[in-house]
């Protein structure tokens, strides 16, 4: 492929490797606090609309290793 099939457009990453890790150990331990939060939830017998409240913890951990992955 050359650069007239992508519209002569480059794709480079605008963050550096260090601030990529930072990212990614983000979205890791957001996962990690999602699945704890789930895992006391269901073992108090929480009810599942309260369940819903981990839904930011797993939309940070997307973000995060979304951001990883696409170097942005």
């Amino acid at each position: 492929m050359n650069r007239a099939e992508f519209g002569g457009e480059i794709c480079i990453a605008n963050v550096a490797g260090r601030q990529r890790l930072i990212r990614l150990g983000f979205g890791i331990a957001m996962a990690a606090a999602a699945v704890a939060v789930a895992a006391a939830m269901i073992t108090a017998g929480a009810p599942r609309l309260l369940r819903l409240l981990i839904a930011p913890l797993v939309w940070l951990a997307a973000i995060g290793v979304l951001q990883y992955r696409g170097r942005t």
